[in-house]
């Protein structure tokens, strides 16, 4: 071919190899320039191969001259360049589709220096500040920021960028217009070889969420300021009916045990009536707003279900005499069934149940049964019945009965009476428990209620057993004051306390207690919270300030008609010891006292007599104040499966406080890191064997302590949070080395 090709042209070649002579043809219009130019030419020739294949040359005609810069001849050489041509076509690809991405995502995209000075912008980030692309790239990104926040913008973006290659969070930008912008911004550092570093920016506009957040925090501060509200207003009814209602029925008790006349008794009992049923609605609506706050706590104790709802049954078979009604009561179940559950509220509900049916039914029959809906190894679910022969309810109102203050007809409250809460709370109530309620009705022929609870057999080995009577003579030795400003309730508690031997004094309000506290000594002081000159709250203050150690530490029990939540906390910040509800019984005073003033006898009183604790988590008590309880931890949940076993409680103690102090260990250490993550880790891992020790002051703290977002630094430090947990659960450790080693 070398041969051959000496002496002929472009097209010869292209008829001797048969390609297309428009090759030769764009060959001789390159010559022909080349000529014209005396200069040097190359450019790209396309050649489409006979099987298709398309091969690229890069192609030259370098022209030679003589002396007198004429063409003297021409070289032409060529190279193959299809596998760069390739490459550099798979570029632009890449580079169309990068700018594609750049120029059409809504995102808002630029790039910049390390000094913020722009470089690029996209026309999204164009038209969102009002500029063009050229007005954009001639400024510096700080033109764009208010200037209230150029500080902590160089600081959290320029610098962090820099220093660490990534940055992102918050920033206000300013338009053309000088309207404020927030964006959501998420910044990388970008280094190429032989080149500047610069920035690529992606941000996001979230001004709509912004001021929706805005709004919200508004909305919430408004309903927690309405529920504040509403709080206060409970408190203060609460308190201004229950404190004459406690001297009603202190008097009215104390009146039925002179001699009195058949009809003087009869009024007795009436005003006691009155008393127990204005008193009802009270807590119904208490009821009504503990549930309503979430913090309605069920007891999980055991007791015998048939007896339990025989006796509640049969604390009403007097009054379905008097309205010559047959009142029954029929068990599925066994005799001996014992459950863990809350017996106290079974009886709120089947007390509501039953004395609706009393109330709506003139003759006729009233029946309650119970029997299995589901019986299994360790569970049951019990079906109770409350069925009567009463006016009924129709059926277009079937669906309301169970709304608060909501009535079957709106003439019940008038002939009947009631503010329709009793139903409401009996479902809320029976949902707490996991159960269900359903009600069948017909006008003139009577109602049905049917609801089913859940419920962990037990066995005989838990329920504790009643030894002997309370010995209220026990306390006759002490010296007690009486802070009370209502007369009817000095009376009562005067009454109440000379009747078991106790000296009493009583003053009027706070200030006179404070004064008498400074002249004598006492053993209890027994303190009402709402009282003129001072109320018993600072009064309480002002004696634990007192120098005198003996009357400074004095015990304090709160006398109060206040039953919501917060009241128990501001009477232990104050520092007082408990407090007791009014309107209280005697038993439940003796109780208290007994408690407070001498715990081994009141310890060794519960076992006797086979008290069950309730639950009393009106409210959750801050950690802050668990150093006043007299004991940190609760055992039950241990005892259940120790089943007496003492050495296994010490081996579940023991292994309890060598994890806690090593999980401690680690939790300190993601603290002083500021590890969120770890934190939240370890406070789960925390959770449940805080619980099951009964560190009750803790449970809400080690939950908030998991869950809480301290990274976005608005919900303080979790050091703090951190460190109270590690003083509580030290105090904790002291009371419990007293199990492990006896």
């Amino acid at each position: 071919l070398r041969k051959w090709m000496v002496g002929k042209r472009d097209e010869d070649y292209c008829i001797y190899k048969n390609k297309p002579l428009t090759i030769a043809t764009e060959r001789r219009e390159k010559f022909n320039k080349v000529l014209e130019s005396k200069k040097l030419f190359f450019w790209e020739e396309k050649i489409v191969n006979q099987d298709g294949s398309v091969d690229y040359q890069l192609r030259n005609l370098y022209p030679v001259l003589d002396e007198h810069n004429e063409i003297q001849q021409v070289i032409s050489f060529g190279m193959n360049i299809t596998d760069r041509k390739k490459i550099e076509e798979q570029l632009q690809i890449n580079e169309k589709r990068y700018r594609d991405l750049f120029n059409y995502s809504q995102a808002y995209i630029c790039t910049h220096d390390l000094k913020g000075k722009l470089l690029t912008a996209n026309p999204a980030l164009c038209e969102k500040l009002g500029l063009s692309e050229n007005e954009i790239t001639s400024k510096n990104i700080s033109e764009f920021i208010p200037k209230n926040d150029l500080k902590n913008f160089q600081t959290e973006y320029i610098e962090r960028v820099v220093e660490t290659g990534s940055a992102k969070g918050v920033f206000r930008v300013l338009g053309k217009t000088d309207k404020k912008s927030f964006l959501l911004y998420q910044n990388f550092k970008v280094q190429e070889e032989n080149s500047e570093p610069y920035i690529i920016s992606f941000s996001q506009d979230i001004t709509e969420r912004i001021w929706v957040e805005k709004e919200l925090r508004k909305a919430k501060q408004l309903t927690e300021e309405s529920s504040k509200a509403k709080e206060l207003f409970l408190a203060n009814m609460s308190h201004e009916i229950r404190t004459p209602m406690s001297g009603i029925l202190g008097i009215a008790n104390l009146l039925s045990k002179t001699e009195l006349g058949e009809q003087q008794r009869r009024y007795t009992n009436l005003i006691t009536a009155s008393a127990n049923s204005l008193l009802a609605i009270v807590n119904d609506v208490l009821d009504i707003e503990k549930i309503a706050s979430g913090k309605f706590e069920l007891e999980h104790i055991p007791f015998k279900l048939e007896e339990k709802v025989n006796t509640t049954v049969q604390s009403f078979q007097f009054k379905a005499e008097e309205k010559n009604i047959h009142l029954t009561f029929k068990s599925n179940v066994a005799e001996d069934l014992i459950v863990l559950g809350d017996p106290s509220r079974l009886g709120q509900i089947l007390n509501n149940l039953i004395s609706n049916a009393l109330k709506f039914t003139s003759k006729g029959d009233i029946y309650v049964s119970i029997s299995y809906a589901r019986h299994e190894y360790k569970s049951v679910v019990i079906e109770f019945e409350v069925r009567d022969t009463g006016i009924g309810i129709r059926q277009d109102r079937l669906a309301d009965v169970f709304k608060p203050f909501v009535q079957a007809s709106s003439d019940t409250s008038r002939k009947f009476g009631g503010t329709g809460l009793g139903l409401s709370i009996c479902k809320e109530l029976i949902d707490l428990q996991g159960g269900r309620i359903t009600v069948e009705s017909e006008v003139n022929a009577g109602t049905c209620f049917t609801f089913y609870l859940p419920y962990d057999k037990g066995d005989a080995s838990m329920l504790m057993k009643d030894h002997g009577e309370l010995d209220y003579k026990s306390l006759s030795s002490l010296n007690i004051l009486v802070a009370e400003d209502y007369e009817l309730n000095q009376f009562l508690i005067k009454h109440v306390l000379d009747d078991w031997g106790c000296s009493v004094t009583i003053v009027n309000n706070g200030l006179e207690a404070v004064e008498e506290i400074s002249a004598r000594n006492y053993d209890l002081i027994l303190m009402d919270i709402h009282m003129p000159e001072m109320d018993g709250i600072t009064a309480t203050k002002k004696i634990r300030a007192m120098m005198d150690p003996v009357k400074s530490k004095v015990p304090i029990i709160a006398l109060t008609a206040n039953a919501l939540r917060g009241d128990h906390l501001n009477y232990m910040q104050a520092g007082m010891n408990e407090c007791v509800t009014k309107p209280y019984t005697e038993e439940k005073l003796f109780r208290m006292i007994v408690q407070i003033v001498r715990p081994k006898e009141s310890k060794a009183l519960s076992e006797s007599v086979g008290e069950a604790q309730p639950v009393q988590q009106v409210e959750k008590v801050p950690d802050s104040f668990v150093a006043q309880s007299d004991r940190l931890y609760d055992l039950a949940f241990i005892n259940e499966f120790a089943k007496g076993d003492s050495s296994f409680v010490k081996k579940m103690v023991t292994i309890f406080v060598d994890t806690m102090n090593t999980e401690l260990a680690h939790l300190e250490k993601a603290g002083e890191e500021l590890q969120y993550d770890k934190i939240s880790k370890i406070a789960h891992k925390m959770k449940s064997a805080i619980d099951g020790l009964g560190i009750t002051s803790l449970k809400q703290t080690i939950r908030e302590l998991e869950t809480t977002d301290y990274k976005s630094g608005t919900n303080g430090d979790p050091n703090l949070v951190i460190r109270h947990i590690k003083s509580v659960l030290g105090q904790a450790f002291v009371q419990l080395n007293d199990i492990v080693h006896v």
